[in-house]
């Protein structure tokens, strides 16, 4: 039987809209660790040195902000979506309705659900490689 390997996002982050995307997926979950992480990702698949090049902030500095458990500026994270070329994009939506109820998912939960959506994306991502802008 072949041993499977853990899914690497970093492999799938090969284009800039693929990163955008992701980065978008991310933000949707309102989840800081999970965002620490996608830059953890991006990093992978982009190569540190050269965001580090891109955005004037040392190595060190990045790694130092992106590390478990750290909260980066605000102005480093700009730098680096800046070197990444992404931008926000503010939207208007109506509100949540705060759930009160038993319903709502544990935060363990939400992480699994996300990696299964960007899973089943990158698969797809995968199959219609060429077809995308």
């Amino acid at each position: 039987m072949k041993k499977s390997r853990p899914l690497d996002i970093s492999e799938f982050l090969d284009s800039d809209a693929h990163i955008a995307s992701y980065l978008s997926s991310v933000l949707e979950d309102k989840d800081t660790d999970l965002l620490r992480q996608a830059f953890g990702h991006i990093a992978k698949a982009k190569g540190m040195s050269e965001i580090a090049k891109a955005s004037g902030i040392s190595r060190e500095l990045l790694y130092e902000s992106f590390a478990e458990g750290a909260e980066p500026p605000f102005v480093v994270v700009m730098k680096v979506l800046q070197a990444l070329n992404i931008r926000f994009v503010f939207d208007c939506h109506a509100p949540e309705e705060k759930d009160q109820s038993s319903n709502r998912k544990s935060k363990k939960e939400r992480k699994r659900l996300l990696k299964e959506s960007l899973a089943r994306g990158m698969a797809d991502a995968r199959e219609n490689r060429g077809r995308f802008i």
